[in-house]
């Protein structure tokens, strides 16, 4: 028989009838597996369901689904809050850096390279900060009374005309091709 229930290591399911056959159980025991009514069923799922909301309330400090709610809708404000913040945050920081290079000295047609200069090493724009970058990067300050303007050439993007040349006739060229300095008569 016991090989019966452990086939493949894998014990075999007993039923009811099983027992009956097998075992020849009594009345009373099989009177206590009888089936529950729908009241009792739906009690124990009340209780579940009862404890279940207790355990998340505790877990959130909250009394009911109410103040459960009203928590949520508090967290939602400070979302909206933080992004507030950190617009503002961005503002503050943009307005610090124009405050700085005003302080300086720094040409308004330099504040894009000082600004491009902070960000492509990674480093905040300070005072201090631009301070210390100014003493190697004298172009970037206004010239003060009396002192002569650094001596610096703005680069020039590679095939880049430096100016425009005014278009000559190719008669005129011709002609001083040739060696006539008037011109070819016509």
């Amino acid at each position: 028989m016991e090989d019966e229930k452990n086939i493949g290591g894998v014990e075999a399911a007993e039923t009811p009838d099983a027992e009956k056959e097998g075992k020849g159980e009594s009345a009373p025991e099989q009177a206590s597996h009888a089936s529950l009514t729908q009241d009792e069923v739906n009690d124990i799922v009340r209780e579940r369901l009862a404890k279940r909301d207790r355990q998340l309330f505790a877990k959130y400090g909250v009394e009911d689904e109410k103040a459960l709610d009203a928590l949520f809708e508090k967290a939602k404000g400070y979302d909206e809050q933080a992004k507030s913040l950190a617009e503002i945050q961005a503002q503050l920081k943009s307005a610090n850096e124009e405050l700085a290079l005003k302080r300086h000295g720094v040409l308004p047609e330099r504040e894009d390279d000082a600004k491009t200069y902070f960000k492509g090493k990674g480093m905040e724009m300070s005072e201090e900060a631009l301070k210390q970058v100014l003493e190697t990067h004298p172009e970037w300050l206004k010239a003060e009374e009396g002192q002569p303007k650094p001596n610096f050439t703005k680069p020039e993007p590679i095939g880049a005309e430096k100016g425009e040349k005014a278009k000559s006739d190719p008669r005129e060229e011709a002609a001083k091709l040739w060696g006539f300095p008037e011109g070819f008569v016509s």
